[in-house]
């Protein structure tokens, strides 16, 4: 199980290829609905991640086994590397990386 966490929240990679994600919930940092603070673990829908960053305070990035990348948190400068993104709540997939 991998850890990554910011100064507000922290997100694990669970042995079956999952990540779940507390603490504060500040513009959906823990990647989806849950009021602004969660005290236990709970799961991000996503499935098949190898690795996450925490990017900042309110950011996080999974790399999922086929390469792809995917980020959740607030999108208000485009941190989360996919222009339609703005008001998902929940990871979204980084477009146009170089293969």
């Amino acid at each position: 199980m991998g850890l990554q966490r910011s100064a507000e929240s922290a997100c694990a990679l669970r042995a079956d290829h999952t990540v779940v994600c507390w603490g504060s919930n500040v513009e959906r940092a823990l990647g989806d609905a849950t009021p602004d603070y969660r005290a236990a673990p709970g799961a991000v829908v996503l499935s098949g991640v190898r690795e996450i960053a925490a990017q900042s305070s309110m950011h996080t990035c999974a790399v999922k086994r086929d390469d792809s990348v995917w980020c959740w948190g607030p999108n208000y400068r485009g941190q989360l590397g996919n222009p339609v993104a703005d008001g998902v709540i929940g990871p979204v997939p980084v477009i146009g990386l170089p293969e």
